[in-house]
């Protein structure tokens, strides 16, 4: 029979078994629609904006490179009416800033910008939480460095990404209560000053005329090493860094079979970064001896496959795999067998050289010990003690 994991108080359940390692501090929306921080080791059971439950949250080490992330008036304010603090932001806190721009108009004089000095060879990603007023349209710039640098606009009354530098990889994400979180990813060529931008207007330029009454709400800004935004990091004072999430529940604890099982699970990628230490992130990942292992993981082409590592030899889909989008995917092993269905999709096989080996734990969301992270969300997770066949396989995921 199925041990199952496949609602939101089964999710904590199984989180609690685990080995968990979560960074105290660490953010996730929950069910209510606010951004909540996690105590230590407490699990990540994440939901989207409109209340609907994403599972286990698994990602990767990350640090908030902005030392005052809700301190605006740290920022170069030259070019604002005023910023005062005390709106409802999205942790429910009174600490948003509204931004007002100037009393005596003018074209494209809301903004506030701040210095930073860069990596070489780097990618970077920059993000910013925004609630429209009567200013509807924010953007996002890196300026004066040597490359990648640009400037995206985003409509909050659509809400979308309204223009996209060419330079950018443009993103807008409703995070609930009428907040988005918006970000944008460039890369470096040089170690280079440069300043980062926020700008507020009635539309995707700078020319249109402001006058005093014109607002938007700001909160949260991060900026990070990366090819995508993780959840947010809040700093005071000095950059933070968010330890990787590691969960793992040994087999002890759920009455693995030696000869034979089957895995299925629901989840998520909320981000893919093919260079990072991310590469081949793991779904799930049984470890077995001589540092082998059988796992399922997403390829560097985003690619989901059932791998065995010793006979190097796996079942893999050739369509990557859609970001935020959920997907299923049933994995069947045995000795010398390997059987895969995701999304309903005809099972695949393959036919490894290999005995199982009886291995210590199985590592959710990232490999045995840490390392390919998810970067996503684990909604459900189910083992068999035994080797369905192809058909359940794919009755499983339809």
């Amino acid at each position: 029979m199925a041990k199952v994991y496949d609602t939101a108080t089964d999710l904590i359940t199984f989180a609690r078994l685990q080995s968990q390692n979560t960074t105290s501090g660490s953010s996730y929306l929950g069910s209510d629609g606010l951004l909540k921080f996690a105590a230590e080791d407490e699990p990540r059971i994440e939901y989207g904006s409109d209340g609907s439950l994403k599972g286990l949250l698994i990602e990767e080490q990350r640090t908030n490179l902005l030392t005052s992330s809700e301190d605006f008036s740290s920022w170069n304010t030259g070019n604002v009416g005023s910023l005062s603090v005390g709106g409802e932001a999205p942790d429910g806190t009174a600490s948003a800033t509204t931004v007002k721009a100037s009393e005596s108009g003018g074209s494209g004089n809301t903004a506030i910008n701040l210095s930073t000095t860069l990596t070489a060879d780097t990618t970077y990603t920059f993000s910013v939480y925004a609630k429209s007023g009567t200013l509807n349209f924010v953007s996002l710039s890196n300026l004066s460095y040597t490359t990648g640098t640009g400037t995206s606009w985003f409509d909050l009354s659509t809400p979308d990404v309204a223009l996209e530098n060419a330079n950018h990889t443009a993103t807008i994400e409703d995070v609930g209560k009428q907040w988005y979180r918006l970000s944008i990813t460039f890369a470096t060529t040089t170690d280079t000053t440069g300043n980062l931008w926020l700008t507020f207007n009635e539309s995707a330029s700078f020319s249109t005329p402001q006058n005093g009454a014109s607002v938007t709400h700001i909160w949260g800004a991060q900026l990070e090493a990366g090819s995508f935004a993780t959840s947010y990091i809040p700093t005071s004072g000095s950059q933070q860094t968010r330890s990787a999430d590691v969960a793992s529940i040994p087999v002890s604890a759920f009455g693995y079979n030696q000869d034979a099982g089957t895995v299925v699970v629901e989840f998520d990628l909320v981000g893919f970064s093919p260079d990072g230490p991310t590469g081949y992130p793991r779904v799930w990942e049984f470890d077995q001896a001589n540092n082998d292992y059988i796992a399922v993981l997403s390829d560097l082409l985003g690619k989901a496959a059932l791998r065995e590592n010793e006979s190097n030899v796996e079942a893999k889909y050739d369509a990557a795999l859609t970001q935020d989008i959920s997907a299923v995917m049933a994995s069947a092993f045995a000795d010398d067998d390997l059987a895969t269905s995701l999304d309903g999709a005809t099972t695949l096989t393959a036919t490894p050289s290999y005995t199982l080996d009886l291995p210590t734990a199985l590592a959710i969301g990232s490999a045995v010990g840490g390392g390919r992270y998810l970067n996503g969300h684990i909604k459900s997770l189910k083992y068999y003690p035994r080797r369905l066949t192809d058909a359940q396989l794919q009755e499983l995921t339809a």
